[in-house]
């Protein structure tokens, strides 16, 4: 959440993290001009259809090994956060704001799944754009 105005990041400060997280363009997944995946020596993180940031950590042999690379993501990430006046809460789905608030990410697969997950249910687009998750 913003800092500043405890409201949600906007997707230009989404963008901000992701750029901070890992300022190598090289190493950017790109749709047009936005952003939607980068490359960590850890593992990488995608946006998920409602803006939320997701770490997905590389396989490892060892217990030890996840959890080393997910402390120093998230290490990484606070850090960041700090730097642009960003707080994160780790929670797996976010309480404090209506659907209406949760903006779909410009992403072509979900420009895919939203038809497909409406035609199934209405809370099916909210899990979606309102849950976290870490995969490691």
């Amino acid at each position: 959440m913003d800092r500043s105005s405890l409201q949600r990041i906007s997707p230009a400060q989404v963008r901000s993290v992701l750029d901070t997280l890992c300022p190598v363009p090289a190493l950017w997944e790109l749709e047009g001009d936005e952003i939607v995946a980068v490359t960590l020596p850890s593992g990488r993180i995608t946006l998920e259809p409602g803006g939320q940031i997701e770490f997905s950590g590389l396989a490892r042999a060892t217990l030890n090994e996840i959890e080393i690379d997910v402390r120093g993501y998230l290490a990484e990430l606070v850090a960041a956060g700090r730097s642009l006046g960003i707080d994160f809460v780790a929670t797996g789905v976010d309480p404090l704001r209506r659907l209406d608030e949760q903006r779909w990410v410009k992403k072509l697969r979900y420009d895919v799944m939203r038809p497909y997950l409406r035609a199934r249910g209405a809370r099916r687009g909210e899990m979606m754009r309102r849950t976290r998750a870490r995969q490691t």
